[in-house]
């Protein structure tokens, strides 16, 4: 039997009456019901404990994102990007080979080294788990590196390659999704309501993770915001080189 609490939140959406603690409660019950949305349970948690994030797909999202920038932002002179050396490689270097493979095109892969993602990414953490640390606090590539690690380490530090979390439109069809399955909203209200429906998830949800402190893992932390042009078209993790982090 659906929850009658919840779906007395729901009819009051339909019918436009919008009260944002009705999307509150939504949340945080869709957060125990998702069978796995890792989006639904990821905003739920920002919804429960909004001031400060050490783990879920945007947190994971936001230090890979820092692994990226910093490792390839170390990589620039003041004559602009320097040749690969695999000797020297930035601080950075471990955290974002353990990453990279998974954030760049896999036809791109296979076609600079010949492997196919899933080994790749094998490689990759094999290999990271091996670099030598230099005492300046860089890396170097081990003494028993294979044609495979060499080529996919200069694969992998030729491209920056920067993604959302989420976008949008997978959080409102993960939210209606589980408010389906538990019997709190029916296929014809979908998609009778589906325009109103999905301004208010993306809105709240973007309400939800702003200004939330986001554990880097390293000591670190940073915050994330919220820009008001851009939330109509995305969810998203932004990929610009800022001190803060937005939520676009």
């Amino acid at each position: 039997m659906a929850d009658a609490k919840s779906r007395a939140r729901v009819e009051r959406l339909l019918r436009g009456d919008f009260r944002p603690d009705d999307l509150t409660g939504l949340f945080l019950f869709a957060r125990d019901h998702c069978d796995g949305r890792e989006s639904i349970t990821d905003i739920g948690d920002f919804v429960a404990h909004h001031n400060e994030r050490d783990r879920g797909i945007v947190t994971r999202s936001t230090r890979e994102w820092f692994a990226v920038t910093r490792f390839h932002m170390s990589a620039f002179g003041p004559n602009g990007p320097r040749p690969f050396d695999g000797q020297n490689m930035p601080p950075a270097t471990r955290d974002y080979f353990k990453i990279a493979v998974n954030r760049i095109d896999a036809k791109f892969i296979l076609q600079k080294t010949g492997l196919r993602r899933a080994a790749a990414y094998q490689i990759m953490l094999s290999l990271a788990d091996r670099l030598t640390p230099n005492a300046d606090g860089t890396w170097a590539l081990p003494r028993d590196l294979t044609n495979n690690e060499l080529n996919l380490a200069q694969c992998v530090s030729s491209v920056m390659v920067v993604k959302p979390a989420f976008e949008a439109a997978r959080l409102f069809d993960d939210f209606v999704a589980a408010l389906k399955s538990n019997g709190l909203i029916t296929k014809d209200e979908i998609r009778d309501h589906t325009d109103t429906l999905r301004i208010l998830v993306q809105l709240y949800a973007v309400a939800a993770m702003h200004n939330c402190i986001v554990q880097i893992g390293d000591g670190t932390t940073t915050q994330l915001k919220a820009k008001a042009e851009i939330t109509r078209t995305y969810l998203k993790i932004a990929d610009c080189c800022r001190s803060d982090i937005n939520v676009e």
